[in-house]
């Protein structure tokens, strides 16, 4: 990825190491991604300050800790719910501190996000609105396609549904709303979505 104008966000879910972590940040990595708060956290004590959690963090006990890593660390994570943004919302004011958002984008896995489209243009002003949270970009996770075995197949849908992620980021911007990040890959799809006209963040 040094020769190419995406940007890496090495997953933490493969090692759980800081100091593998740093090793990957000092080799030119720009942060880390984290699926768990848990995670995170360890990443946040051992002097990581640019992490997104990929997963949406719901319930008070949690919102309170994701907020307490915010006085230390960038921490941005995902959302797909409104309610859930109001939650985030609140806790950030009462915390003092401003969250980073990525509106989660279901290119094709149905495991979390909203569809792409008007459903995720409408998610991004309800945050952009929001006291207290930064709406900076979108995610889509192409993780149903990593393991096809097709390598053609795979990187034809894994455009596919990149197409959909920079329709949506395209048309939130339209909205009058900036969109810094576009993030997705994995390991089966990197050369593909990390080639993609964009997608400036591969996990």
């Amino acid at each position: 990825f040094a020769s190419r104008p995406c940007n890496l966000r090495p997953h933490m879910k493969h090692h759980k190491t800081p100091e593998i972590a740093q090793l990957q940040l000092s080799a030119g990595a720009i942060g880390v991604c984290c699926q768990k708060l848990g995670e995170a956290e360890v990443m946040v004590d051992a002097g990581i300050r640019d992490i997104l959690v990929t997963y949406e963090i719901v319930g008070s006990a949690k919102i309170h800790r994701l907020m307490n890593l915010n006085k230390y660390a960038d921490v941005k994570v995902t959302v797909d719910d409104a309610s859930n943004v109001s939650d985030l919302s609140d806790a950030a004011v009462k915390h003092g501190v401003t969250l980073g958002v990525l509106v989660d984008v279901n290119v094709g896995q149905n495991r979390c996000g909203v569809p792409p489209g008007g459903k995720a243009v409408d998610l991004a002003k309800i945050v952009s609105k929001s006291p207290g949270l930064n709406l900076r970009g979108v995610n889509g996770y192409e993780g149903h396609l990593q393991a096809i075995v097709n390598r053609d197949e795979r990187a034809e849908k894994a455009s596919e549904a990149m197409a959909w992620l920079m329709e949506t980021a395209t048309a939130i911007q339209k909205s009058g709303i900036e969109v810094d990040i576009v993030t997705a890959g994995g390991t089966g799809t990197y050369n593909t979505t990390g080639n993609h006209p964009g997608v400036n963040e591969i996990q």
